[in-house]
């Protein structure tokens, strides 16, 4: 029932009229004659409808701050569900569904040794608590942005930190999925999992909040360099100081008269960009040649990669380079050779490589002169490539005494979402991404950062 209390009172006259006889008890309103405000009214008026006034974000834009572990190298936004406190998510921009962890979450299987979600290898912050929520609904055990978990489906209220409120939120709930058992971890082992993920696909509460129309949705990836590149450039400087995902708009530094590539997934509703070419090697400026040797995640037996062959999902919920396991070995080896066996690289979930000295010291020996080399499927059909400097994913890791590790890491491929090269959120410091979400398709528009390293190169 609707309760009208004393402040409504305030504005209207209200008379009781007991009928003894009838039993029967009748209440009369009207208007104050003090204090009623101009708004108030009571009366029978025909009134002509109009627009929606609860449209004031309506094709609006915002800014999503992009925060940067500088400790593990990771990207997360400001996040708050059923308004339990901001928290920490990772971004899966083409995700469609809100995801967190229980305050009980466990890791492994039922009926074995199962640890706290907030330990190795998860390392997630246990951020839901249901208590005080109905439970709508559970699900059962599902793969989505690396982690595969089963948990419960709340309803409530969702929250992003944008660059002028800490709390911009949906007007109407959202449903999230919180998972109560995590069983396995596939593209962030031992990495840190935030409290969660929070997507920007078609069906992402960012587009309740700004009431976006709908027939297309738009938002952009802008980094600044984080990793403090002098050490592959003495010269560099960044050319604009903070991380940020514009939402509604692009950024203004990019205009389509710059050159481009404009790319698509490879199926409706997919997340994966077909690569024509993805290779490593080097590019000589002083007589313009080059070298580079295949990596792609190709093979000839199309059972090993499936749909997933010849692709790459761009994943700022990831941190380098993710290359399933043919295309790491074979980066390895080349690693190998050209630091004269002294990288050495892991061949596990999540596995790096790992050097012997700080980043500095590998400037005089032609190390950050190698690249990637990569080739999208492009939509207008042109040859336009990236050459994408293998100092983008490199830094001077504190966790293992501040000696040079580069992030191109090891995905297995065993696992079905572990058979795609994954460009993480490192690459976006290269690479500046535009993404237009329509209903029924998606175009990413990928620019060359203004803050890019001098080497990087589309054309």
């Amino acid at each position: 029932m609707v309760v009208f209390g004393s402040l409504f009172l305030q504005q209207f006259a209200a008379y009781w009229d007991y009928d003894l006889v009838r039993f029967k008890t009748t209440l009369s309103l009207q208007m104050s004659d003090m204090n009623t405000l101009t708004g108030a009214y009571i009366g029978n008026s025909t009134i002509l409808n109009t627009n929606s006034p609860f449209t004031a974000l309506y094709g609006g834009q915002t800014q999503f701050p992009i925060n940067i572990d500088e400790f593990h190298y990771k990207t997360t936004i400001g996040v708050s569900l059923g308004f339990q406190g901001q928290s920490q998510f990772q971004v899966s921009l083409l995700g469609q569904y809100v995801f967190t962890y229980d305050a009980e979450c466990l890791t492994g299987t039922p009926g074995t040794l199962q640890r706290s979600c907030e330990l190795e290898p998860i390392l997630a912050q246990n951020y839901f608590n249901g208590t005080f929520y109905n439970e709508k609904d559970s699900y059962p055990a599902s793969m989505y942005a690396g982690y595969n978990t089963s948990g419960k489906i709340y309803t409530a209220s969702a929250c992003a930190s944008n660059s002028e409120y800490p709390y911009f939120c949906t007007i109407q709930n959202t449903d999230f999925y919180v998972a109560d058992t995590v069983y396995s971890d596939e593209w962030n082992y031992g990495s840190q999992a935030a409290a969660g993920t929070f997507p920007m696909g078609k069906n992402s509460p960012v587009w309740a909040i700004l009431q976006s129309p709908p027939t297309m949705r738009k938002f952009d990836v802008s980094m600044t360099n984080y990793n403090k590149w002098t050490w592959a450039e003495p010269s560099y400087v960044q050319t604009t100081s903070s991380s940020y995902m514009t939402v509604g708009a692009f950024d203004t530094n990019y205009t389509t008269a710059m050159t481009h590539v404009d790319i698509a997934p490879k199926t409706i509703g997919g997340h994966l960009f077909a690569l024509n070419e993805f290779s490593f090697g080097a590019y000589n400026a002083t007589n313009g040649s080059e070298y580079f040797e295949d990596i792609n995640n190709w093979s000839t037996n199309s059972l090993e990669y499936g749909l997933n062959a010849n692709s790459s999902m761009l994943a700022l919920n990831f941190r380098g380079l993710g290359l399933p396991t043919t295309s790491f070995n074979k980066f390895a080896n080349y690693l190998s050779v050209i630091t004269k066996g002294e990288s050495t690289c892991l061949s596990r979930q999540s596995g790096y490589c790992a050097l012997s000295s700080p980043c500095d010291y590998y400037r005089t020996t032609g190390l950050w002169d190698y690249s990637f080399k990569m080739r999208f499927a492009n939509q207008d059909g042109s040859d336009t490539y990236f050459r994408v400097p293998l100092a983008t994913f490199a830094a001077n890791y504190d966790q293992l005494g501040g000696v040079c590790v580069i992030f191109v890491e090891y995905l297995d491929f065993q696992y079905q979402d572990s058979k795609q090269i994954i460009l993480g959120s490192m690459f976006f410091q290269s690479v500046y991404a535009q993404y237009s979400v329509y209903d029924n398709a998606v175009l990413l528009s990928l620019y060359k950062n203004v803050n890019a390293l001098s080497s990087t190169y589309i054309g």
